[in-house]
């Protein structure tokens, strides 16, 4: 039997690629199982371009690989994630048991089980903005508030009217990511709608975008993936960035935004 596992790299959006990418193969090839811990030598490594040249050549069912194991090294942030949305949510109802890995600032095992159960007493909200700061903030690649505003300025107002409304993002550190946060609720305020911030832990954010009708999205691994398994989110916001690949489109009823 070949075992697929995975080097943990980055924090729960890029583990929850990995997995995605693992399921794909094991949709492909049943006989593949999926194991939390580094599968014993020999192993043959998956990195980005490999995953995408058996994927899009089909070659994913005739993979003969004889007594290998897999190992995911890579990111595996594209689009064609989605095209198996059904079989990843299908795998995960399954598939309780099994755990993910993420890495900075601490090691730490996550459980599917775990993961997908919701937090006791997590807010809802009809619609969510994701907001990613911090580390794209330092690097200076981060979706600019301009768009973010011209957004909303293309929204009807129907869009916002009567429903509940709340912000997801990691808290605040900087005097930059204030006013970058003040801007966008300023909008908001100024359009008499009313606004709670949510920043709590990764679990509760992740359960509050999943439960949201309306999602628009960061260019996130994390709130992308909140969309792809929600079987609430009914219209989702994507930034439309990066090329043909790039991961932009979590559910059919996915509307790009310019950034």
């Amino acid at each position: 039997m070949t075992h697929i596992a995975f080097e943990p790299k980055g924090r729960l959006g890029n583990a929850l690629f990995r997995y995605f990418a693992i399921i794909v193969f094991i949709v492909n090839n049943p006989s593949f199982q999926y194991t939390d811990t580094q599968p014993t030598y020999p192993n043959i490594e998956v990195d980005d371009n490999y995953f995408l040249h058996l994927v899009r050549e089909n070659k994913m069912k005739c993979l003969d690989i004889g007594e290998y194991n897999l190992v995911m090294c890579s990111f595996y942030q594209f689009q064609v994630i989605a095209e198996y949305r059904d079989q990843i949510k299908q795998y995960i109802s399954q598939h309780h048991h099994e755990s993910i890995y993420v890495e900075p600032p601490v090691f730490q095992d996550i459980g599917i089980g775990w993961l997908m159960t919701p937090p006791m007493d997590t807010p809802h909200y009809d619609i969510v903005i994701h907001i990613r700061l911090e580390d794209r903030f330092r690097t200076g690649d981060y979706i600019p508030c301009e768009a973010i505003i011209a957004l909303f300025d293309g929204l009807t107002e129907k869009f916002f009217a009567g429903n509940k409304v709340a912000i997801v993002l990691n808290k605040p550190e900087t005097n930059e990511e204030h006013v970058y946060l003040n801007t966008v609720v300023g909008w908001l305020n100024n359009h008499a709608i009313a606004v709670t911030i949510e920043s709590n832990t990764v679990h509760t954010d992740f359960h509050i975008m999943m439960n949201a009708s309306k999602l628009i999205c960061s260019q996130s691994t994390l709130s992308w993936s909140a969309a792809l398994l929600s079987n609430v989110v009914a219209t989702c916001y994507m930034p439309n960035w990066g090329g043909d690949n790039a991961f932009k489109r979590p559910i059919e009823n996915t509307i790009l935004y310019d950034i």
